[in-house]
């Protein structure tokens, strides 16, 4: 027994002494945590877009607030609001419609005819229908008579009539409804616009037959 109480405390000795401790191997050290590494997601625009080409239209007449697009799409109304936009500017509309059946629509006129107010237009969605509402450009004679959504050639921006010259006002008038018009529109109006170039007195009169005359426009 007194021989194995000896060698315990030789062998203690050892394992405490400087040389032992500077043999002994390092502690395990803890491995750091992998860094974290994002997960790519792939997020892709709406599209490929399905063109809208059938629409009804009302253009109402020169003293019309407004011109009204009914695009008919079936079910469109089940569609969350956000699924229906339409970006409006003074000479264009774009309009999308995203999910309606595993499809996505869109509806882009780039080319009005005449400027529209945008804060003013809208688009309002109804059973199987889509409303747009187009809010004209009021000049100081009226509102601008449409003949077309958009315009088959150069598009005319809207000019600003001023008081200082009415008789302009008019015969500019007079003119956008001669280019516009059919046959029957353009010979009164050339007739009341060559008087009115040769200084003779024309009246609203005159121009009967051309959408009722200046009074309606």
């Amino acid at each position: 027994d007194a021989e194995r109480a000896a060698a315990a405390t030789a062998a203690a000795a050892a394992a405490t002494s400087p040389d032992a401790k500077a043999s002994a191997p390092p502690p395990p050290q803890a491995k750091p945590a992998p860094a974290h590494t994002p997960i790519p997601v792939a997020v892709k625009s709406a599209g490929p877009w399905t063109e809208i080409t059938t629409f009804a239209l009302e253009l109402g007449t020169s003293s019309s607030a407004t011109v009204t697009v009914d695009i008919r799409l079936k079910g469109v109304e089940q569609l969350p609001p956000e699924s229906v936009t339409c970006d409006f500017t003074e000479s264009s509309l774009d309009l999308k419609i995203v999910g309606l059946e595993g499809k996505n629509h869109r509806f882009l006129k780039t080319n009005l005819e005449k400027d529209i107010v945008p804060g003013d237009s809208s688009v309002r969605v109804k059973k199987n229908h889509v409303i747009l509402t187009l809010q004209k450009v009021k000049g100081q004679y009226g509102y601008d008579y449409w003949g077309d959504l958009c315009a088959k050639g150069k598009r005319k921006p809207a000019t600003a009539k001023t008081e200082a010259d009415p008789s302009a006002g008019i015969m500019d008038m007079m003119k956008d409804l001669y280019d516009e018009g059919d046959d029957s529109m353009k010979k009164i109006i050339g007739e009341a616009m060559y008087k009115a170039k040769r200084g003779e007195k024309y009246e609203p009169g005159d121009l009967k037959g051309a959408g009722g005359g200046l009074d309606d426009l």
